[in-house]
């Protein structure tokens, strides 16, 4: 076969001697692969995690690039508070900085000095781990963390009791699909998945408020949240098999 660029198709010869355009976009669903061990497999299965992949990929460049852009600018702000009653005291104590922008004050680590402003390979700015290499984006890791005000910690706390419920929930569905042996089965459960289509977008979009509450070092140090976001992930892909197999019914 070949690709026409005009035509955005593929010419398919067959054995019979006849040959047919395809639009790869649009017929993947009813497309085979013929593999290396010999093995027939539907084009689908190869296709859209690739394609899913693809967004995934340029939806967390621009995640990313919007941190790193914020990340920088808030940067620029902070400043060192001079405090004299260090210089009376018997304990060292950490440096005050306080963001000229808003006023916040917060407390250097100490081993800020690990920590040094750099740029990726992309030209993003970040803060990258002088031993580890590690980069963040999203907050400077030279600065303690600064405290929940009440209403913040509120939030936080009940967002964590609906997650736990939507992560019950599709952690279920899921073990449930991977338990699930053969074709009967697995229509039915897809069918149920079908059914709790509306608790797994809610899920979803509480995993989108916690990432607004929590910033992505937060993320990292939480196993719970974690948790959660894997969990959130794999049973949008269960979700997304589900519709699929609906359409085609």
């Amino acid at each position: 076969s070949f690709f026409n660029k005009r035509r955005h198709k593929y010419r398919i010869e067959y054995d019979d001697g006849d040959h047919e355009w395809i639009d790869i976009d649009k017929a993947y669903d009813r497309i085979q692969l013929f593999d290396g061990n010999g093995q027939w497999t539907m084009l689908e299965h190869a296709y859209r995690p690739a394609l899913e992949a693809q967004r995934e990929s340029k939806a967390e460049i621009k995640r990313r690039t919007q941190l790193a852009q914020n990340l920088e600018k808030s940067v620029a702000h902070w400043r060192v508070l001079n405090d004299d009653s260090s210089l009376y005291s018997n304990e060292p104590k950490p440096e005050r900085w306080y963001h000229a922008q808003t006023g916040e004050v917060r407390l250097m680590r100490e081993d800020a000095y690990i920590w040094m402003e750099s740029r990726d390979d992309d030209g993003l700015f970040c803060f990258q781990h002088g031993e580890t290499g590690e980069r963040i984006y999203d907050k400077d890791p030279r600065l303690m963390p600064r405290e929940d005000d009440p209403e913040t910690a509120q939030a936080k706390s009940e967002l964590i009791d609906k997650l736990r419920i939507g992560a019950y929930l599709a952690s279920a569905l899921l073990e449930q699909w991977s338990q699930s042996q053969d074709y009967k089965s697995q229509r039915a459960l897809l069918k149920r998945v079908i059914q709790a289509k509306a608790k797994l977008r809610v899920f979803s979009t509480e995993m989108a408020q916690a990432r607004e509450l929590w910033t992505e070092l937060e993320f990292k140090d939480d196993d719970e949240l974690a948790y959660f976001a894997q969990v959130n992930v794999a049973a949008f892909d269960l979700l997304d098999q589900a519709e699929r197999n609906s359409e085609s019914d």
